[in-house]
């Protein structure tokens, strides 16, 4: 099974895909991963604005889908009973995936005055600390961001998390049991 996380930037599709590795023994892969290999090759601070500039180029190179072609090969030498794929920002990303029989899609929603205080709080991305609501409010423009909201209506499940961890976690324990899984841990 493959569940993909689609979701706007602090809306909790890192803390699903955590709660899911830790609960349910899934192994889990970001589309933001290989742009964060190579900026840290570089020896470079991971700043939002670097990771669109780096992807945007590799796109710009290697195609729009070369990202989910990526992950894609990965799953399909993974020998796992459950992926998670945290980060679908693109229709051609979703379509790739869809395809396949076992894949579930998952948007994860929060209000944007609870994502900014997220975005503040962890240590993801550096800068993020100074952010301010008016500069947050701006990254929803960048081309990364736009389809995200068009993803979101085509998910089959979405989880709303705007309360506590423990309310997102409620969800995604439905989820799975539907798609008739245990809690492993």
């Amino acid at each position: 099974m493959i569940i993909g996380l689609t979701g706007l930037p602090g809306s909790g599709k890192g803390t699903a895909t955590e709660y899911l590795a830790k609960k349910y023994g899934a192994t889990t892969k970001k589309f933001s991963d290989p742009i964060r290999d190579i900026i840290r090759r570089l020896y470079q601070s991971i700043t939002r604005e670097h990771m669109q500039n780096i992807a945007k180029f590799i796109r710009s190179e290697f195609g729009n889908n070369i990202f989910a072609e990526t992950l894609l090969q990965d799953v399909s030498q993974a020998n796992q009973k459950l992926i998670v794929l945290d980060g679908f920002r693109y229709e051609d990303e979703y379509q790739l995936f869809r395809k396949k029989e076992d894949f579930v899609f998952v948007a994860v929603e929060a209000s944007l005055e609870n994502r900014f205080v997220r975005i503040k709080l962890r240590p993801e991305n550096a800068g993020d600390q100074n952010l301010t609501l008016e500069h947050f409010k701006l990254q929803h423009e960048f081309e990364t961001e736009q389809a995200i909201p068009s993803l979101i209506m085509r998910a089959d499940f979405r989880f709303d998390n705007n309360g506590d961890k423990e309310q997102l976690f409620k969800q995604v324990d439905g989820l799975m049991r539907k798609l008739g899984y245990e809690i492993q841990g």
